[in-house]
């Protein structure tokens, strides 16, 4: 599924390219410009919203409304306060209704956890999370925040981190012969993992699942 969208939208991606490359060829009553543009900010929101992203799709939703714009003179914001706007709408209806049961919204905070999982926001401030025993699923946002993740060799099962991380940073720790993969959309953000050393043996997988927007998330080795 994952590949399937990836080619779907570099295909559209490469199509808008092809249309503004040859517009002098094409007919000339039509603004390529500001239809490509319209194309594109609905690529956006059909891309998040297809990602359960409410952040991506609310912001698409607002740049789309800006390049429509230019033909119904209807508006009196810019695009780009549109899509700020959208954002935002997007970004509260998120914290409304992605329910968590533990919050961290301020301060520096750290805790133990040996269960089956652990779920956490960190909205805006910064926290420290030391991860034992056999924790199978993390589940946790980072809104304008910095948040510090530590596994140790006690982990023996399978670990998948889902997370979505706006305008701030998620740092991973975790044993140097672990597996990490990662299936993150990157949004002017970026995802980095630190090599690790070859395994003696079976060791644990670390699975990461998300949304990077204007933020990053590192993984790095004990």
């Amino acid at each position: 599924m994952q590949t399937t969208k990836r080619v779907v939208t570099g295909v559209f991606l490469i199509l808008i390219a092809l249309g503004l490359a040859l517009q002098n060829y094409l007919p000339q009553n039509i603004d390529w410009w500001a239809t490509s543009w319209l194309l594109c900010a609905l690529l956006i929101a059909v891309y998040g919203f297809a990602n359960k992203s409410l952040v991506v799709g609310c912001a698409g939703v607002g740049l789309t409304l800006g390049a429509a714009d230019h033909w119904l003179h209807w508006l009196s914001l810019d695009t780009w306060s549109l899509a700020l706007i959208g954002g935002l709408f997007g970004l509260g209806l998120h914290l409304i209704i992605t329910k968590r049961p533990v919050r961290d919204w301020q301060g520096e905070t750290a805790y133990q956890h040996a269960g089956a999982s652990t779920s956490f926001d960190t909205i805006m401030s910064s926290a420290t999370h030391y991860l034992t025993g056999d924790t199978a699923l993390v589940n946790g946002d980072v809104i304008m925040g910095n948040v510090t993740l530590y596994f140790d060799q006690e982990v023996t099962t399978p670990v998948q981190i889902n997370s979505d991380v706006v305008m701030g940073n998620l740092r991973i720790f975790v044993p140097a012969d672990w597996t990490v993969v990662a299936h993150t959309d990157n949004i002017l953000g970026s995802t980095t993992i630190a090599p690790g050393r070859p395994a003696t043996g079976q060791t644990p997988q670390l699975i990461i699942k998300g949304d990077v927007i204007m933020g990053s998330i590192v993984v790095k080795r004990n």
